[in-house]
């Protein structure tokens, strides 16, 4: 069940499936309100999984591997390791623009 190369590609796709939600987290939040993809997407996941013999063992990993790259990614955000999600696509501001900014709201 560890096979290492289904497991890092499950930890890869979790990853990438949350960075996908913090960068454009209206469309997720609108897609998430639905109770079809809220339950039946880790149903399906779920489901597949366990249809799959036991011999194969990429699937299990794959899951295995994406449910330790999610709680991974969790713990390095609780510990403050990994910036929340909301700030990975922040834009920063120029530090001139932000120092004329500064001035012009008497902010020196």
């Amino acid at each position: 069940m560890l096979r290492p190369v289904p497991f890092l590609g499950g930890a890869a796709v979790a990853v990438f499936v949350e960075v996908t939600f913090a960068r454009w987290p209206e469309r997720t939040t609108r897609l998430w309100r639905y109770p079809a993809i809220r339950f039946g997407s880790p149903l399906a996941l779920l489901a597949a999984t366990l249809s799959v013999g036991r011999r194969s063992g990429a699937p299990h990993a794959a899951t295995l591997g994406g449910l330790a790259g999610y709680f991974a990614l969790l713990i390095g955000i609780t510990t403050d390791v990994v910036p929340e999600p909301k700030q990975w696509f922040r834009r920063s501001v120029p530090d001139e623009r932000r120092a004329r900014d500064d001035v012009a709201h008497g902010r020196e």
